[in-house]
Parts: C-alpha cells; sequence; structure tokens
C-alpha cells in the first residue's frame, strides 16, 4: 500500500512578542520539534503558507482544515481549490466556526460583527452554505454534523486562562490583533451559548469514477 498524503491546513497566524529572548514558541517551531522528538521529521512538513494560495491538483488523500475557512474571504473557492487538490477517493475533512442558519435578530448580528472582528473573519458562513460550496466543489458529504456541545467550553476556559498574570504579561507587547482576539473570547462563549454561532464538522468525498 502507497503511503498516504494528507494536508492540514489551520488557524489565522497571530503575532504574539515575547518578552523572553530566544522565544521557541512559534507553531512551525513547536510543531518541527514535536516531530523530530517522535521520529517524524522526514515524513512530514510544515510550512507558514497563504491559504488562499492552495494550488496543488490530485496531490491528497486527505485535505484536513480545522478553523481555517472563516478567515478566508472567498470560502467557496478555497473549497473547490481544497477539492480539486484530492486524489479520487480522498477525502476532505473540515470543521468550521459557523453563523447561525436563518435570520438573526440585530444583537445577533452585533455579536456576529464583533466576533468576525475580534478573529479576524471576514464572515462566517452557515451550515447549509457550507454544505451547498462542498456539493458545488464535486464532493459528496459523508458528515455534516452541529458539535457546539462538545467544543464550546473551550471558551469558558480561555476566559479563565487569560487571567493568569503570565498570559496578562505576554499581552502588554502583544499585538493589537492579538489583543483583540483575546478580547473576544467572551464574545464567542456568548455566541455559542446564545445559539447566534455553532460548530460544524464536515467530511466529504471525492469519488472514484465509476470506470475505476
Amino acid at each position: 500500500m502507497r503511503p498516504r498524503r494528507i494536508v492540514h491546513l489551520a488557524g489565522a497566524q497571530l503575532e504574539v512578542h515575547s518578552p523572553w529572548p530566544h522565544d521557541q514558541s512559534s507553531p512551525i517551531k513547536i510543531a518541527t520539534r514535536c516531530a523530530r522528538r517522535h521520529g517524524l521529521s522526514g515524513r512530514v512538513q510544515f510550512r507558514l503558507q497563504d491559504a488562499n494560495d492552495l494550488s496543488n491538483e490530485n496531490e491528497f488523500d486527505c485535505v484536513w482544515v480545522i478553523e481555517c475557512s472563516e478567515h478566508l474571504f472567498d470560502k467557496a473557492g478555497f473549497i473547490s481549490h481544497a477539492a480539486a487538490a484530492l486524489r479520487p477517493g480522498g477525502v476532505l475533512a473540515l470543521c468550521a466556526w459557523l453563523r447561525a442558519d436563518g435570520p438573526l435578530g440585530n444583537s445577533g448580528r452585533l455579536l456576529i460583527d464583533r466576533v468576525c472582528r475580534g478573529m479576524l473573519c471576514p464572515s462566517l458562513g452557515t451550515k447549509s452554505e457550507y454544505c451547498k460550496w462542498i456539493t458545488a466543489a464535486g464532493l459528496s458529504i459523508r458528515t455534516a454534523d452541529d458539535i457546539t456541545a462538545a467544543v464550546s467550553k473551550t471558551w469558558h476556559l480561555g476566559r479563565k486562562i487569560v487571567q493568569k498574570p503570565i498570559v496578562q504579561k505576554i499581552l502588554m507587547t502583544a499585538e493589537s490583533e492579538t489583543v483583540a482576539f483575546v478580547n473576544s473570547f467572551n464574545d464567542m462563549a456568548e455566541a455559542y451559548s446564545g445559539g447566534v454561532m455553532s460548530y460544524g464538522m464536515f467530511a466529504a468525498v471525492k469519488e472514484r469514477p465509476r470506470d475505476e
């Protein structure tokens, strides 16, 4: 059996300036050290790259996307490119912050606007929109689940962590975008608990041609 090829796209890059010299806490450095520690240096690569520039074709068995598409303007275009990057039989596995389906009241819209500003998201798609984009990209949806209950506590825990003195010290020298991100934890918790947002988990397959 040939080795499986997987590409994982995650998150938005926020710059945190540490008050300590020789800081080794960047995501790329952490991932590289972890791979080396587990003997995987020759099997994995880590890159800081714009997800909008995904241009691979028929290359991967799985495109694994965790909280990345929220930060992109052209979500439909990104999903189309992700589908093109899959080999026949490959799987798109995608998790995303979602805006509630259906109309929102004024307070809900304002809350979503605050979340988007703080979390560097041009917009949030709905579950039905993601299903439409995935289908339009030529993939067959296998899973489209709401797993909000499993993840929403993240933001309540995050609010507690932010109050720790060491975190407050780091934030004193952080970029304004990072500070806004942290300040949005309350809005995220409120949006999930109020049903204004949900967390979606999608899995879709690029079907093999019938003659294979």
